[in-house]
């Protein structure tokens, strides 16, 4: 049975927001650079949060936003990359034996890669130019939200991100509120 620990849960969410301002500090950087095509690689969760922004980003920049898993690139898109690509990647251990392999072929031709991490200390944090902690999963989908609204804030798009990050300071306390008010119907 589920058992839903608010205490554990607004921790969490006060480490995600806690770590804005860094993923802001990325957004800056990626905006600095000329992107041809986004590639997003991930297993799972990663995959699924991913897919969950590919659209809205490939309407706001009208370049390719390709979701695809480690493997699957290698194979298919590895040696078709244009001049500019821009990659992010997703797991909660650091350690994926394919995204390991295909973040190393990435960063041996240059490419930059931005990644979301949930453990630390992980072998993969080597390999990125930065590493979005994202606290007991894959890809924390509000850091997700932050990175991809503040990126296009910066390259001159009008998303409305500094409203979206004000109500996020409290969304985990209603968040709270509102599993807490159901947990007797969901049982």
């Amino acid at each position: 049975m589920y058992t839903f620990n608010k205490n554990k849960f607004l921790e969490y969410y006060n480490q995600v927001y806690a770590e804005i301002p860094k993923v802001e500090k990325i957004a800056k950087e990626i905006s600095k650079n000329n992107i041809s095509e986004i590639y997003m690689l991930g297993c799972g969760g990663a995959f699924t949060k991913f897919m969950s922004i590919k659209d809205y980003l490939h309407h706001k920049l009208h370049i390719p936003v390709i979701v695809t898993d480690p493997e699957e690139f290698l194979l298919k898109d590895f040696n078709h990359l244009t001049d500019d690509p821009m990659f992010l990647v997703g797991t909660k251990t650091g350690v994926t034996t394919e995204l390991l392999k295909t973040v190393k072929a990435i960063k041996q031709k240059g490419y930059r890669v931005y990644g979301f991490i949930g453990d630390k200390d992980t072998p993969l944090e080597k390999y990125l130019n930065g590493c979005i902690r994202s606290y007991n999963t894959d890809v924390h989908i509000i850091l997700l939200d932050v990175l991809v609204l503040n990126l296009l804030e910066n390259m001159g798009f009008n998303v409305g991100y500094d409203r979206f990050k004000i109500e996020m300071k409290d969304f985990g306390k209603d968040l709270v509120e509102t599993i807490s008010s159901n947990l007797d119907k969901g049982e």
